[in-house]
């Protein structure tokens, strides 16, 4: 997917406290170290950070590394642990019990905060520190401890606070509210990402997002309902090859029987009135508006609906019935699907169809074409 630069530096300008410039650089920077690495055909580490690569599908892959798994998921990662001292004038041992601990805690040097501590960045002077008061508080004597190993432990190594208080003799628990008169609260020093590393988890997070998203609109917007809207087909289309049309343009001639051709003067001049009837049998027949006939073969209706549930179509079609409309209802396959188109009028050539179609109102006078009725 493609990430938008601009709001994706916005993001890190407005999580991390860094000038836009040198996000900017620092990006463009990790973006040019990956690209050198897959055009070598290799992966980018860096150390502390994790792995880049581009997978079988060609997609830019990350794999964090250790150290940084231990950052994101661990609940107490970059914290030291603080011990919190007793009050020495409250929680005074017997007088006949010898008082090795107390001496041993006077020894102590008290902790005062550093006021030069934020100018180190990384944590690295509030380590040494914790390093060495840890040191002198132990007892026995053993091997100094390392100021470095915190770094670098592993995961399963690192130092949980002690959940349970420190008891003094006389049994009773150390009162926290107490401790401040002789020595200023310590809080955890939780050490200070590198701003690289939160770069990496908001590009991570837009992707995913990203995805999600992409996901939402494939998956489980749902389908919009079937369209029953006319085909918008050519004018004057034929479902019958061309031969046929040609054929279906031309007036049908009266067939001529042996019997008429025979027949007296008398026979060949028909009363006025059964002229008459003929043409009303042919108005019946033929038209716009009345009732629908049943066709022949020879007829032509024009189309105004295209629709795939047989139920709307009729229902359309009783509609334009009640509107005094000759509605017809055929069935049609196109593509493998079925279709049922609503006509209407019944005409004698595609010509009259024609000439009809153009007294139609709007929508029907531009949405329409003519067909054989089958």
């Amino acid at each position: 997917m493609t990430i938008n630069r601009e709001k994706l530096i916005s993001l890190l300008v407005e999580k991390t406290k860094m000038e836009k410039a040198d996000v900017e650089a620092q990006l463009d920077e990790l973006t040019q170290r990956i690209m050198d690495a897959a055009n070598r055909g290799k992966a980018l580490e860096i150390k502390g950070l994790g792995l880049f690569y581009f997978d079988e599908d060609g997609e830019l892959a990350f794999k964090a590394s250790d150290q940084l798994n231990t950052e994101i998921n661990f609940q107490y990662a970059g914290m030291e642990p603080v011990e919190i001292k007793p009050s020495k004038k409250q929680n005074l041992p017997p007088a006949d019990e010898p008082a090795d601990d107390e001496n041993v805690e006077d020894k102590k040097p008290d902790i005062e905060p550093d006021p030069e501590s934020d100018d180190d960045v990384f944590g690295i002077g509030k380590t040494l520190k914790a390093s060495e008061t840890e040191s002198n508080d132990s007892s026995e004597g053993g091997p100094p401890s390392d100021p470095f190993g915190k770094l670098f432990q592993n995961p399963s190594d690192e130092i949980k606070p002690k959940p349970e208080e420190k008891l003094t003799k006389t049994g009773t628990t150390s009162d926290k509210k107490t401790t401040g008169t002789n020595q200023p609260k310590s809080k955890p020093v939780r050490k200070k990402r590198d701003p690289m590393v939160t770069i990496i988890v908001v590009i991570m997070a837009v992707v995913l997002l990203g995805i999600g998203y992409i996901a939402i609109n494939e998956y489980l917007v749902a389908p919009e309902p079937e369209s029953t809207v006319a085909e918008t087909e050519q004018p004057v289309e034929l479902e019958e090859p061309p031969v046929s049309a040609e054929q279906d343009l031309t007036e049908p001639e009266e067939p001529e029987t042996p019997d008429e051709v025979e027949t007296d003067e008398s026979t060949t001049n028909l009363p006025d009135q059964a002229d008459e009837t003929q043409d009303a049998t042919d108005q019946d027949r033929y038209g716009l508006y009345g009732e629908y006939q049943e066709f022949t073969g020879s007829e032509f209706t024009i189309v105004v609906h295209s629709i795939r549930n047989r139920n709307t179509a009729e229902q359309t079609a009783g509609e334009l019935a009640q509107d005094g409309y000759r509605s017809n209802v055929t069935e049609r396959t196109i593509d493998g699907q079925v279709v049922y188109r609503v006509g209407i009028g019944q005409f004698e050539s595609i010509q009259d169809a024609l000439n009809e179609a153009e007294t139609l109102p709007e929508p029907y006078r531009n949405q329409n074409f003519i067909q054989r009725i089958q």
